[in-house]
């Protein structure tokens, strides 16, 4: 199985160079099952944030349109997950909702942090003292 990485993903997402885009377009469209990891994700996230300065609700809708293809193999569950926390509460980056959902799914909670935010916001995620 291949993986795409966060700048071919980009690319079709935003479209900005037709021609990657198209080339991605084509690898998606081949039926061949393709590995979309955890960090190409939170990287996406972060780029469409910092760099683009997208609004997350249009951010959650990029990393929604990756999971929508089937030839992709990701975390869909996990991802729905964090999305919906992502949505809920903006003050918090998708790296450390990322640690406490995959912390949940690992059976390794409490995620000790000295970040107030993250622990006064999310269940599982406990402020270290």
């Amino acid at each position: 199985m291949a993986s795409l990485d966060t700048n071919c993903l980009l690319r079709w997402l935003l479209g900005d160079d037709p021609s990657q885009a198209e080339i991605v377009q084509r690898v998606l469209d081949s039926g061949e099952s393709l590995a979309v990891h955890d960090i190409a994700i939170i990287e996406i996230c972060f780029v469409l944030e910092r760099h683009y300065g997208a609004p997350r609700a249009a951010i959650a809708d990029s990393v929604r349109l990756i999971m929508a293809q089937a030839v992709i193999v990701m975390d869909r569950s996990r991802w729905s997950s964090i999305l919906d926390d992502y949505l809920a509460h903006p003050k918090l980056s998708a790296v450390d909702l990322f640690l406490v959902h995959q912390a949940k799914d690992f059976h390794e909670l409490p995620l000790f942090t000295f970040d107030r935010k993250l622990a006064n916001q999310i269940d599982g995620a406990e402020l270290l003292r």
